[in-house]
This record gives C-alpha cells, structure tokens and sequence, in this order.
C-alpha cells in the first residue's frame, strides 16, 4: 500500500544558506529582512498595494472574523472539510458555523450548494482553499450575484469632462459624492449635489475638490485615501474614474461594456 505523505517539505537547496543569513542578522523573528522579501514578491506577483504577513492561517482568519464585524448570532458558511481553525476563528466571535458539503474533484467548498445555506443572519462565506487547489471563484461568485445585498445600490454618472458623481443607497439612506465641487457653477446635477450635501454654492476662484463621502465604497473595496487620489487626478476623465472605481469593485468589465455599447 502507498502511503501519501502529509505536510511533506518542498525544499529548493537555498533554505540553510538563508537560515544562516538570519542567524547571523539576528534576526528570526517578524518583519526581518526574509519576512519583507516575501511580502514584496507577493505583492509583484498579486499586483496589490501592501501585503501583510501573519504567523499563521489561523490568525488570518481571526483577523478576517473581527475585520468582518462577525459576531453573536451571525452565520458563517464553510467547507465541512477543513481544519478545525476555520471554525474556531468565528466560533469565537459568537458565530455559528454552517457546513456546507464539498465537491469529489477539489475537496473544496462546493459552490453550487452555497445559494441553499445563506438566509438573513449569513455574515460571511469561507472559501478555504485546500491542498494547493484553488476553489472556483468565478462560479462561487456567480452563485452569489444573484442574492439581495446589503450593500445597498451604487449608481455613477460622468458629466462631459469635468465631473462625476458616486450614489450609494441603503434602504432610506443617500450617500453621494461630487468629484469636482466647482462643477456645481456650471452644472445643475452638481448644484443638486451640493444642496443635497448642506454645502455652500462655490465660487468661480475657488479651487477644485471633492465634495461629500469620499469613504463611499472604502467597506467594498477601495478607501477614501484611494478616492481622493483618483478625484486629484487630472490626467483621467471622468468616465475614466469611474471605470477605475469599478474594477476596484470588481465590476469593470461590466461598467466598461456598458459606457462603450451607450448612445452618443
């Protein structure tokens, strides 16, 4: 009978050589020379801003639980097939886990039966991946895009080559923001923006700059720091913006398909 090996050591030559180099920078624990080396490889290769490394998976998903806000009486779906960890971590926060079944060929998170286990307290759904196989994403996406959310409604107008304005609505709640308030001298959607907004009109000598909720979408994605780079940015158009804000969001080659296929 063959056995198959657990946890068995992948090794390239280079680990005693960089074992010393540690050694010798006295250095072996977090945030050394090794551990920036990596997170600056992860970030090239997954093209993020920052990388952020942590001691183990477990502490990840502990991080990922209270980073989600989860807490008791939230559902939590995951894999039934996993490490015990995957539980625990939300478990701890007053969540109930929700096992659901995985598939034969990947021992993943069986994306198909997902739809059937969310219900109004589901929080928050675990796609662990296991022994290097990656869970379909795509399909596990998919299944989800059909659900209510409660992210409320995103609507984005661009006006011409001067500004955009970003709409979030919740329920009651109407969050807006204006791109350029200066826009508002010259265009009525901008003046409505800023009425909206309580703000005084603006002046033809001011100078220009968002106005409103620039942490509109920073919950989905991208942050109020990121926002205001992009609003300062005077080399895009607005339509442009507003494509770079979408596939933030993970919409883009929709929104993209969208702008091209509209009237003139």
């Amino acid at each position: 009978m063959y056995e198959v090996p657990f946890n068995q050591p992948h090794t390239v030559g280079t680990e005693m050589g960089y074992i010393g180099e540690a050694v010798d920078a006295a250095h072996l624990s977090a945030s050394g020379t090794f551990s920036e080396r990596c997170a600056r490889w992860f970030e090239q290769e997954i093209g993020c801003s920052r990388v952020m490394l942590t001691h183990t998976c477990t502490a990840a998903l502990e991080m990922s639980a209270l980073l989600a806000g989860v807490g008791p009486g939230d559902e939590v779906i995951m894999p039934s097939f996993t490490f015990v960890s995957t539980a625990s971590a939300f478990a701890l926060r007053g969540a109930v886990p929700v096992f659901v079944d995985i598939r034969e060929d990947t021992l993943n998170l069986d994306e198909q039966l997902v739809e059937a286990a969310i219900t109004s307290r589901t929080k928050a759904i675990v796609a662990m991946h296991y022994g290097g196989v990656a869970c379909d994403m795509d399909a596990l996406l998919a299944a989800l895009r059909s659900l209510p959310s409660e992210s409320g409604a995103i609507g984005m107008v661009s006006v011409d080559e001067d500004f955009f304005v970003l709409v979030r609505v919740l329920g009651i709640q109407v969050r807006l923001l204006l791109s350029d308030v200066t826009a508002a001298t010259d265009w009525p959607l901008a003046s409505e923006v800023v009425d909206r907004l309580d703000l005084p009109e603006p002046d033809d000598e001011d100078d220009p700059q968002p106005a409103g909720e620039l942490g509109l979408v920073d919950d989905l994605g991208m942050s109020a720091m990121d926002m205001a780079v992009l609003c300062d940015d005077t080399d895009l158009y607005p339509d442009e913006m507003l494509s770079d804000v979408a596939h933030r969001l993970g919409f883009g080659e929709i929104f993209d398909g969208a702008v091209e296929g509209a009237p003139v």
